[in-house]
């Protein structure tokens, strides 16, 4: 699985960066928040059993990546 982390690390710094961040924290909080809702809504998927994987692998592969840059 591909990590940004490298990447953002030497950002992390940064106000907005950190700032955005705790945004995409707040929105993907959990599988039925905003944020994995409108990855699915995205995916245009209508079967309710593939739709909650979707959710699921989005919340967990972003709290993953903000897991890894110790965002909470």
């Amino acid at each position: 699985m591909f990590c940004a982390h490298p990447e953002l690390k030497p950002h992390l710094g940064h106000g907005l960066v950190r700032e955005g961040l705790h945004k995409i924290a707040k929105h993907f909080a959990s599988a039925s928040h905003v944020g994995p809702t409108a990855v699915a809504d995205f995916e245009e998927v209508a079967d309710s059993e593939e739709r909650e994987m979707i959710q699921r692998d989005a919340y967990e592969r972003v709290s993953y990546v903000l897991a890894k840059l110790g965002v909470k």
